[in-house]
């Protein structure tokens, strides 16, 4: 029982002061405190976690890959917490002071909850976190007809898909006869005695599929996405750019890769259209964005294609453990990349302000970094690193993940057998290589506009205020990008020991359903 209680620490620290904050919400008086509360449970709760992460090894689990899985996103919650809350600072209004801390500590303890999940009700339970967090966080901020519309549509749209996702568990839990997590389907059918139904299978990965792919933002359930990040704050949008990504790339992993792995049968061909339409419809619209809330929303739904990219490849083709270009490994070292990158541009710009006025559109970047001094000066340029790394240029981290999610695909589809699911992946491969290029020209225009625009001459030089807790986060998250590009063998490391694909042995899956590899 003790050793129970201390595995869920961070839960637990993470959970009391959600609670807590939202009682001293009630408090006028007391409302101030909310925020100290938040950042010492995360803090707190982040250091237990680096603790556990030494010995989490010694957690009774099935499969090896589940410990390195799961000790990754108890130090991902945390993190990301901390980089939201700073960016809050410039945002948040007094009086949702304690609420909004409240939510982000909710949402901090969905991402651990679907991480950690042993069986289908917490996965279920932390992701649902995550949404409720993110209805409150958008209703608050519901100040003007934009902000309303986006809030309704986004509370609808996510029930619907909740729904749909519920449904799809009940399949998994039907065939399997068992809510754990931590082996196949089959296996727990088989040692049921329980026949399988690969038309079931199937079904219900289109189901689970389906209710996903909302949480992560992917084409044909990504509509919700820009008029939701352009109605609110910069520190919203950067909570459901991260938080619910991490949390569905999660669960994606888990069921679709080690839970129901051989149920889909082709269903694989379904993913890859996804990850062809999502990517490109990502890119190709925010060619066209002005707005940077808006545009960084398309960036969003562009990087969901290239982390299905990987999810692709691990559904059709699963390598040895030591093999380096595994899908799944290569999904989560992209999905890091992108979670620290796009926290800290959204961190970058809460602090920084053109006169009374917070930066939300590509004018309001005129220049910043040759005509600002000092600190606002190195959030611009960070602004930019971050930029460059979501293109995908070295030596940032980004540029790993997307070599990581392309190489993923291009071993197969560069195999010598023949076989068409070699070229199929060859093709998806190249198509991914096309939308960077695509992406890399509006990831641009933002760089230039901070270094090659000129400021209006009419409306005189602007002072850039800045907001310090949100220029230590955008600190932090430079440093991790680019600790990460100049050294990335741990970070690929550290993907691969938590991929299920890399820990299990060889399988091709042909255009039907599973089957040896030759």
């Amino acid at each position: 029982m003790g050793t129970a209680l201390q595995d869920m620490i961070p839960e637990l620290i993470l959970g009391m002061a959600a609670a807590a904050c939202f009682l001293l919400g009630a408090f006028p008086p007391l409302r101030r405190g909310a925020r100290g509360t938040a950042w010492c449970a995360l803090i707190f709760a982040g250091a237990v976690a680096v603790v556990q992460t030494g010995w989490w090894q010694g957690v009774a689990a099935v499969e090896p890959w589940y410990a390195a899985f799961n000790a990754l996103f108890r130090l991902l919650g945390p993190g990301l917490g901390m980089i939201v809350l700073a960016s809050m600072r410039a945002d948040a209004a007094g009086e949702q002071e304690a609420e909004s801390a409240a939510c982000l500590l909710s949402a901090a303890l969905g991402v651990i909850l679907a991480g950690g999940a042993g069986d289908l009700i917490t996965l279920f339970l932390g992701l649902e976190l995550i949404s409720i967090a993110s209805y409150i966080l958008l209703y608050l901020d519901r100040d003007g007809p934009l902000p309303q519309e986006s809030a309704g549509k986004y509370f609808f749209l996510s029930i619907l898909s909740s729904a749909v996702l519920l449904y799809g568990l009940s399949y998994v839990y039907g065939l399997g006869g068992s809510l754990r997590l931590d082996r196949p389907v089959h296996a727990w059918a088989d040692a049921a005695g329980m026949p399988g139904d690969p038309s079931l299978g199937a079904f219900a990965a289109v189901l689970v599929f389906a209710g996903l792919a909302f949480k992560i933002a992917a084409v044909p359930f990504h509509f919700y996405a820009p008029d939701v990040y352009q109605g609110t704050s910069h520190a919203n949008a950067a909570l459901l750019s991260v938080f619910p990504k991490a949390a569905g790339m999660a669960a994606v992993i888990k069921l679709l890769l080690a839970t129901m792995v051989g149920w889909g049968g082709p269903f694989w061909q379904a993913v890859l259209a996804v990850a062809v339409l999502t990517m490109t419809v990502g890119n190709v619209i925010a060619l066209w964005q002005t707005h940077l809330r808006r545009l960084l929303a398309y960036s969003s739904i562009a990087h969901a294609g290239f982390m299905l990219i990987g999810l692709t490849t691990a559904m059709t083709y699963r390598r040895p453990g030591d093999h380096p270009w595994d899908g799944a490994g290569a999904m989560l070292l992209y999905l890091i990349a992108y979670v620290i990158a796009t926290a800290g541009a959204f961190a970058a710009l809460s602090a920084l302000r053109r006169g009374d006025r917070p930066v939300e559109r590509l004018d309001d970047l005129r220049g910043l970094a040759r005509s600002a001094a000092g600190t606002p000066r190195f959030v611009a340029w960070s602004l930019a690193a971050f930029m460059f790394s979501l293109a995908g240029i070295p030596p940032l981290a980004g540029f790993w993940g997307k070599l990581a999610v392309f190489f993923s695909a291009l071993e197969v589809g560069a195999s010598p057998s023949e076989s068409p699911i070699r070229s199929r992946l060859l093709w998806l491969a190249v198509i991914g290589a096309i939308n960077a290029a695509i992406g890399a020209a509006y990831y641009l225009r933002v760089v230039g506009a901070l270094f090659f625009t000129e400021e209006d001459a009419g409306e005189g030089p602007q002072t850039a205020v800045v907001s310090p807790p949100a220029v230590v986060a955008v600190f932090v998250c430079l440093v991790l990008t680019l600790a990460i590009g100049v050294a990335p063998g741990g970070w690929f490391q550290a993907a691969h020991d938590a991929s299920p694909t890399a820990a299990r042995p060889t399988v091709e899956v042909s255009l039907g359903a599973a089957s040896p590899a030759r």
